[in-house]
Order: structure tokens, then sequence, then C-alpha cells
């Protein structure tokens, strides 16, 4: 016979000293010793935060709180599993922190509401007790800034502003003379017009003694060595005194203002423009001041894609024994135009008018647009268009065009001294031609013909006034 196990007869003598796996008790019926396991104990301690679990070292269930449980949408708590009295009914605990509410710098006094978050406070107060800066707050950095006051927006600081009082401040640093007219700084060009531009502390330096209002005030614009000259004047205060050729349909009753240039003798090519003027100009030329002669030729937006600045060439324009005198008109476009206006010159000796004219005395570039004043000097010509009739070839006029951006070109020339032709070529002075066109008598004594040929942008091309000898005006739009 085999060893028979002892039987337990108490409760107690199945006791295994462990208490997680519930109280062992002895059954008579049972087999063997008659011990049967007990039933795990069941933790829980009715709060969901809780993580509950029996632990032998403990003896007995253990409640570890989890306080990630607890996160509400409020940003300002301190969300903590703590059950208690205080706590809801997951075992949650929310106290409100001011301290989480100092995340923007640039508001103080703010305090957290636990059912609604952060509330209150008020705008840092960044002033520094100058007029002189523009004080802001700047929460990316948590700082206060103070930038110099630039109320036109041009660039440069207020060099003085008033106070509440009324009272002048000086700002230092500040270099804008009025920070109340973005056209007033040290950077701007001084004008002839009673006001210190450049806030150098000198009002129209340079400008010649009272206003080119009519013929009888014009003013020179004297050339320097280089062949430059430009001036500087406001159509405000002026009058209107004569009008451009209707050709440029400024409005009547615009004002103007007549200055003057002496060339040297010989021939002369001439650059006018009005190039860096705030004021809508037109601009017209003639070599005598009389409402006559100023009509004589015209320009306005010589680009009309690039502002509204006129620009004139005067070509192999000249006199053989004397100097030569030329008047120009600069004209409001509309009766209401006021502001400021700039003239530059630019004069250089006459390009050639011919295709083996190289260099710096090639021919006239006029690319960009504007009106050409020309003269043909030349008794015979080089050069035919395919739409000339005739076995006498007559002299012609050359001049250098890069094509426009659109490629689109319009032309016309007029001339009272013979019937002009217009023909284009590219590839080359001699190369290829683009299109020509035959000019006719358009009536009044005048002959005129048009040109609108299509050209590829950037490309050069080489422009041809045909017919014969004398002046011409050519009018050119881009």
């Amino acid at each position: 016979m085999g060893c028979v196990p002892s039987r337990c007869t108490v409760d107690a003598e199945c006791d295994d000293g462990m208490v997680c796996n519930g109280v062992e008790r002895c059954d008579m019926g049972a087999p063997g010793s008659g011990c049967v396991p007990g039933d795990p104990p069941v933790c829980d301690d009715g709060f969901d935060c809780t993580t509950d679990a029996c632990d032998e070292a403990s003896s007995g269930c253990v409640a570890s709180p989890d306080d990630s449980a607890c996160a509400d949408t409020i940003d300002c708590t301190v969300d903590r599993c703590a059950p208690s009295d205080a706590a809801d009914e997951r075992g949650c605990v929310h106290e409100p922190d001011d301290s989480l509410c100092d995340t923007d710098f640039c508001s103080v006094g703010r305090f957290c509401n636990p059912n609604r978050g952060c509330r209150g406070g008020s705008s840092r107060d960044c002033s520094d007790m100058t007029p002189c800066t523009v004080d802001s707050c700047d929460g990316s950095s948590r700082m206060c800034t103070h930038e110099p006051l630039d109320a036109d927006m041009d660039g440069y600081p207020a060099a003085s502003v008033s106070d509440p009082s009324g009272a002048d401040v000086l700002c230092m640093g500040g270099t804008d003379c009025d920070d109340g007219e973005a056209s007033v700084n040290p950077g701007a060009m001084e004008l002839c017009n009673g006001t210190d531009d450049d806030c150098d502390g000198s009002i129209d330096e340079g400008c010649p003694p009272g206003t080119a209002d009519d013929c009888s005030s014009a003013q020179e614009i004297v050339l320097d060595s280089s062949g430059r000259g430009s001036v500087r004047g406001t159509f405000d205060g002026l009058h209107d005194d004569y009008q451009t050729s209707p050709l440029c349909r400024a409005m009547t009753g615009a004002r103007d203002a007549v200055y003057y240039i002496d060339l040297p003798v010989g021939l002369n090519d001439v650059t006018i423009d009005t190039i860096g003027s705030t004021a809508d100009t037109v601009i017209g030329i003639g070599a005598s001041c009389d409402p006559t002669a100023l009509q004589t030729a015209c320009s306005d937006d010589y680009d009309r894609s690039a502002g509204t600045a006129s620009r004139i060439w005067l070509h192999r324009i000249g006199n053989a024994l004397s100097t030569l005198r030329i008047y120009i008109l600069v004209d409001g476009y509309r009766d209401t135009t006021s502001g400021d206006f700039v003239v530059n010159v630019q004069r250089r000796s006459a390009a050639g008018d011919s295709c083996t004219s190289i260099g710096t005395s090639g021919q006239l570039d006029i690319s960009g647009g504007g009106t050409v004043v020309g003269q043909i000097t030349n008794f015979t010509g080089a050069q035919r268009g395919s739409c000339e009739s005739g076995t006498f070839n007559p002299p012609e006029a050359v001049m250098r065009v890069r094509g426009p951006s659109d490629g689109s070109m319009a032309l016309q020339a007029y001339t009272t001294e013979f019937t002009p032709d217009l023909y284009l070529r590219g590839g080359g002075c001699t190369g290829t031609e683009v299109d020509c066109g035959t000019g006719a008598s358009i009536g009044g004594g005048v002959n005129g013909v048009a040109l609108n040929p299509m050209v590829r942008a950037g490309e050069t091309y080489y422009l041809f006034l045909d017919g014969g000898r004398g002046a011409y005006v050519l009018y050119y739009t881009p």
C-alpha cells in the first residue's frame, strides 16, 4: 500500500499564507487533503482614476492613482487623481493654478476659472512715456518694443512731434522734418515749391528765382559739361497759359510751366523726359515761345504700362552757325492735375542716319516709346522699303528699337515737307523687312503715315522714316 496524505480537519489547516489567491477552506468531501482553493478578492474602490489590484506585500487590495485619467479641457487646472470628499465621482480633483494663465506676456492679471479656463486680465502697459515712439508688446519675444515714430511711413522717423499739451518734443535720431507728408524727408528731391522737401534746413536751394509760369518768365535748364540738366517744380500756383498739341489730348484748363534749353552749334540729339514726376504730365516743344510753336510736337505717357511720364527725343536738331533755343512746355494732363514734376534733359552728339552708323554715334535708340522730333539732313538715300515707288531714292532717318514686351508697336509720322514712308526691319539694319507703310496727305498741308507691326519682345529692330529731306515728327507707343 502507498502513503495516504493526511486530511484536513479545519479551514486553518488549508491556509497557504497568500492573500491574493483567496481564502482556502477544508471540505471533508474533497479528495486528497480535502483543502479547496478560495476565490481571489475583487479589488475595486469605485473610482475610475485608480488602477486597483491585489498586492501580497500590502496584504490586500491597493488602489494606484493615475493622474492622466483626470485630464480635462481646462488648461489652467492641475488635474490629480485623489479620491476624497473634494473629488468628483471619478476620484479626480481639478485645482486652478493662476500661474498657468501667464502664457501671454502681453496680458497681465489673468486668473484661472476651473470651469471656463483663463479669464480676465488687461493689456500690458508698454508706454515709455515719450511721443517719439510707437510702443507695442511683442508676445513672441516677451518684451516691449519702442519703434521710432514714422507716421507717414516714408522710412524716416520724425525729427519732432507734439506732446498731448501741444508742445514740440525733439526726437533723438529722428530726421523727418514733416512726418505728416511722405514726399518730404531727407531722401526726397528738393522741388521748387516753397517747401524744404529734403529736410536740410533750406528751402528751394538750387532753384532759379521766380516761377516758370509762361513765356515771359520761362526759365533755363542749364546743361552741365556732360550735357545733363534737370529742373524740379510744382503745378501748384501756376496758371493755364498754353496747350500742347491736340494729339496728346491734354485737357483745357490744365496748369503749365515753360522752360528752355540752349543747344550748341551743330547737330544735336536731346532726350527730354519727366521721369520722376508725381504729377501726370504732358510735354511739348517749340523753336519759339508762342501758343502755335509750342504745339510742334508733344508726348503723353510714353509707355502707358510704365506710368504717366512723358518723353521727347530731338534728333539731329541744330544750327550750323549759331546756338539754337528750344522751349519746353510742361503741361498737366487734367484740369485738376496738381503736384510736383521733374524735367530731365540729356544732350549728345547727333547719332547717324544710316546703317553704317556704329558705336556711340550709331542710330538713335527709341526703345521704350516716346516722340521723335527730327530732321533728315542727307540729300539722297541708301535704303528703300518694299512699299516705296519711283526711281529716285530719297534720304531716310534710321532709328533702333527693341521689341516691347507684348510685341505690339504703334507708329505714326507727320511732316509738311515731304510724303513720309515707314518700314521696319529685323535681323540687322539691312535685314528682313517686317512691315512697310506708304504715306499720304491728311489735309492742311500735312502728310502722314501709320505702321502697326507685331514683333518679338526684346529683339532689336531698325525703323526707317523715308521719303525726303526736312523736319518730321514720329510718335511711337509700345
